[in-house]
């Protein structure tokens, strides 16, 4: 079973404020550009008729290549849906998604569009799809059993008829005689000889504790079921089983290509006897490969967080695997960091550490001792040594600290489920795990305790000024106690609260100027020193007593948005005269939203398809206010720009289309209603009455890739509810909209 992360979504009170800082339209803009890192948990592997193979990944939706993997294009992505965990298709082409309780989705136009059907499945935690040669649908739940669609996914009714297990892992089915099989975990392979409508146990020759993992039909009609370390195979449909040799690990999935089998478990292992010996596949990594599948002599397998290989298949004992990730962008980056000679590092939830040379242009894996299944938290690269830090959480996780620019990682046992670390420039480490602080003064080597208070639930964030350290502890959305920030003038030895001013203790992330004396010969005006970010009450600063008499050294004072929900804010290195920060939230439970400002002042805040969660501002910034800034998202890596000179100039262009909820809503007299557009393309928006009647058109025209805002002025409509669609091509999409007099 894959482990889960979960993306952490949270309600926002931003948009109000900031609606006046989005133009009506975004027109030629730069760009920010996707620049990996590449790879991805692969959830699920399926083809269709013309070899087409389709990947549905953990956090970063449902791909698409045409070209067996030399380049993927991703078909389906909803930040809401964060776990397409199997994908299937039936002769017509048309796509079936199922999730892990989030519902079933469907595509007939080939992923351009897709519908959510309100179905039986839509809380249950689909494990396997099967589409019959009638068309008919099969949906494997764990638990909840077998679910059957004769409507092409609409609706779908339980056939548990005769299954005594209803913890169904997988299904599969013989063309010659229609037979279906499914493998259950506690009940061992089901049989059905009628379409699914009626099923009977076939454990002959299969022992306790019948946990069954996947089932299979071979070219020849064998079948072929996994238990643990255990393969099985029948020869007769299932009537009676023999156990054949497997390889020393537990099996994931086997896929029959013409001339050999494969499975996928740790590693690839390949069997040319019908699984009675088995050779493993040389060069591939040593992580877990989950699935596997066969388009013709081309084989394609899925890891657990570095995309997808592929083999075209030989006749020698092994195979030439080349890895097949290009556009197959759906990492989520947890954190971004630089090294003393400019390499950049970025650690992801799943996939490991990645690194750059060429100012993220491109990045590749350095991840050689970190097990795949380890939840990647946090990174800190020391500005001294370029030793990097990486805090994890798993079954075998500690914690990592690599001194050879991650060719190799040892563990850290001071850094296991730590949620913040940092490094200054007087060669301290130091480490936030839970409410307490541990700090290194030997590169990572040993560590000690250095807590400020028994109170505090978490450590959110860490900041260095010089010799003075700055912890948030915020828990955000979370439980627990925040208590504002804490100060030590000490690297660490003593600490003390250090609050005056601030009105919202739950500080989600701090950050300040490491050098005093570029900020003060940069001449900054302003003074800003400190920045901290709170969850729900904006930004705060702390600016300098030498230059700005308000707030002083020691006082908190507000700036920027009075609300707003904060996750990460940085101070730009090298121009001391801008303050860049980042605002995360949420609007109405749909989009989630960033927005960079230079000196606490909101410039402009440009929409996300997905929640952004780490950010870092290049050191070659200097007082040309030239930068690069780099965002890591969840599921779609690292976002970068570069040369920025005022922050209006950054936009994201948009993966897909997408129409907003109104706002404000309810609303009297007019609302906005914003949406974005991929490329260039014919767009439509009119307003309905709850009878279809069409009230108002208020877009009709081309538009360019971006994204764009519309005022309704609803004066002469009566109260009540009224629908607004989008559409352009193919693409339709209808909100509620509430009007109240």
């Amino acid at each position: 079973m894959n482990p889960k992360g979960a993306i952490m979504k949270t309600t926002s009170v931003l948009f109000a404020l900031l609606v006046a800082f989005w133009p009506a339209a975004v027109e030629s803009q730069p760009s920010w550009e996707s620049v990996g890192p590449y790879g991805g948990w692969i959830n699920d592997l399926a083809t269709d008729a013309s070899g087409n193979i389709y990947a549905a990944t953990y956090v970063g939706g449902v791909f698409k290549t045409t070209d067996t993997g030399n380049t993927w294009v991703q078909i389906y992505n909803d930040t809401l849906i964060i776990d397409p965990r199997v994908v299937a298709l039936n002769s017509s082409g048309h796509i079936f998604i199922g999730t892990s309780v989030q519902g079933f989705f469907r595509s007939t136009n080939g992923g351009a569009s897709w519908q959510k059907l309100s179905n039986s499945l839509n809380t249950r935690n689909v494990r396997t799809l099967l589409v019959l040669t009638n068309g008919d649908i099969l949906a494997g739940c764990f638990p909840g059993g077998i679910y059957r669609s004769t409507d092409n996914g609409t609706t779908f009714t339980t056939i548990n008829n005769g299954l005594t297990n209803t913890d169904v892992i997988s299904l599969a089915t013989r063309a010659s005689n229609g037979y279906v099989f499914a493998a259950t975990y506690g009940g061992g392979v089901f049989r059905s000889t009628n379409a699914g409508a009626d099923w009977s146990a076939i454990n002959n020759g299969i022992p306790s504790p019948l946990q069954m993992e996947w089932v299979g039909v071979s070219p020849s009609g064998d079948i072929y079921a996994s238990s643990g370390l255990f393969l099985y195979r029948s020869t007769n449909n299932g009537d009676s089983w023999a156990n054949v040799t497997a390889p020393a690990t537990a099996y994931a999935e086997i896929a029959f290509a013409p001339n050999a089998m494969y499975a996928a478990t740790n590693g690839v292992y390949k069997s040319t006897d019908g699984g009675t010996t088995w050779v493993q596949e040389t060069g591939l990594p040593n992580i877990s490969f989950l699935n596997i599948i066969a388009s013709g002599t081309t084989i394609i397998t899925g890891t657990s967080g570095l995309g997808t290989y592929r083999s075209n298949g030989t006749s020698s004992p092994s195979d030439t695997w080349t890895q097949v990730v290009n556009g197959m962008t759906n990492t989520h980056v947890v954190a971004i960091d630089e090294a003393p000679n400019g390499d950049l590092y970025a650690a992801t939830q799943l996939a490991g550490v990645w690194r750059s040379t060429n100012n993220g242009m491109t990045w590749f894996s350095v991840s050689n001792g970190i097990p795949p299944n380890d939840q990647l938290l946090s990174l800190a690269v020391s500005p001294t040594t370029g030793t990097v830090f990486v805090s994890a959480i798993g079954l075998s996780a500690l914690g990592y600290r690599s001194t050879n620019q991650g060719a190799t990682w040892i563990n850290v046992g001071s850094l296991y489920a730590c949620t913040a670390v940092a490094c200054n420039a007087q060669g301290y480490v130091f480490a936030g795990i839970g409410s307490s602080v541990r700090r290194s003064t030997n590169d990572g080597v040993t560590w000690t305790s250095s807590t400020p208070s028994t109170q505090i639930a978490k450590i959110a964030d860490i900041a260095f000024e010089l010799d003075t350290v700055y912890v948030a502890t915020g828990v955000g959305s979370g439980f627990g106690t925040s208590r504002g920030v804490y100060r030590s003038t000490n690297n660490g030895t003593t600490w003390a609260e250090f609050n005056t001013g601030l009105t919202n203790l739950n500080v989600t992330t701090i950050t300040a100027r490491e050098s005093l004396a570029t900020f003060q010969m940069a001449g900054d005006s302003v003074g800003t020193r400190v920045l901290c970010g709170t969850w729900g009450s904006g930004a705060f600063r702390i600016v300098s007593a030498q230059l700005d008499k308000q707030g002083g050294d020691n006082e908190w004072a507000q700036c920027g948005p009075s609300s707003g929900q904060f996750k990460k804010v940085k101070l730009d290195p090298g121009v001391a005269a801008l303050a860049y920060g980042l605002i995360l939230g949420i609007q109405n439970g749909d989009l989630d939203i960033f927005g960079l400002f230079a000196n606490c002042e909101p410039e402009e805040m440009d929409p996300l398809l997905y929640e952004s969660s780490s950010l870092h501002i290049g050191s070659g910034s200097s007082t040309s206010a030239a930068a690069t800034f780099f965002i890591g998202s969840n599921g779609e890596g690292i976002y970068r720009a570069t040369n920025i000179t005022s922050v209006e100039q950054t936009q994201v262009i948009p993966k897909r289309f997408l129409l907003e909820q109104n706002y404000p809503n309810p609303f009297n007299p007019e609302t906005i209603i914003k949406y974005q557009i991929p490329s260039v393309a014919h767009v439509t928006i009119k307003v309905y009455n709850l009878l279809g009647q069409e009230i108002v058109t208020l877009v009709h025209e081309e538009k360019g890739a971006g994204t764009y805002s519309v005022r309704w002025g609803a004066s002469g409509s009566p109260s009540g509810v009224y629908l607004y669609r989008l559409q352009s091509g193919n693409y339709v999409e209808t909100k509620k909209i509430l009007l109240l007099r």
